[in-house]
């Protein structure tokens, strides 16, 4: 892969913003509640972010990268359980369900508005965007299904995160 940033970092490489990829995957939960730079490394998206700028935005490149090397999905997927344990979600194959810390994890984002939704929507459109639009579409069924359950008119976030899962890979 090229000395492209995002390739650099999720060949832990590179530590941008003083993180490295393996330093960010042992992150505990206050970390990854109270540190806001991360996530856009994780997941970059084709858009610059406004909260971290100097994150990287995702290519067509990076997209068909993701498509052959066994490296970067094998990241991403690690990256995904990250944060699926973080809201209280267990991953089996591409199905969803609640894990043992649901309870008090699911407080997080299972509200009518916090900065995990937009973590959510950015793991939404980025999953979408690299293939893995299927794990997309059954992490925002369970999301649905758990808002239905609870708050479902209450959150917003559900429109975006319906838009995210419809998302296309940046063009060439």
């Amino acid at each position: 892969m090229t000395d492209d940033p995002w390739f650099q970092f999720m060949q832990s490489l590179s530590a941008p913003q003083g993180h490295a990829l393996r330093d960010i995957q042992a992150f505990d939960h206050d970390q990854l509640e109270f540190t806001h730079t991360y996530i856009q490394w994780l997941f970059p998206l084709p858009e610059v972010s406004t909260i971290n700028p100097e994150a990287p935005v995702l290519t067509a490149l990076h997209c068909e990268a993701v498509a052959i090397s066994p490296l970067l999905k094998k990241q991403i997927g690690i990256n995904l359980d990250l944060m699926l344990r973080h809201w209280g979600i267990q991953r089996q194959a591409v199905d969803f369900i609640k894990a043992a810390n649901f309870d008090t994890q699911s407080v997080l984002w299972l509200t009518e508005f916090d900065h995990n939704h937009l973590r959510i929507t950015r793991v939404l459109a980025f999953l979408a965007m690299t293939g893995f639009g299927v794990v997309a579409e059954r992490l925002y069924t369970f999301f649905h299904a758990r808002l239905q359950d609870e708050l479902y008119n209450k959150i917003g976030a559900l429109k975006y995160w319906r838009d995210a899962i419809r998302r296309s890979p940046p063009p060439v």
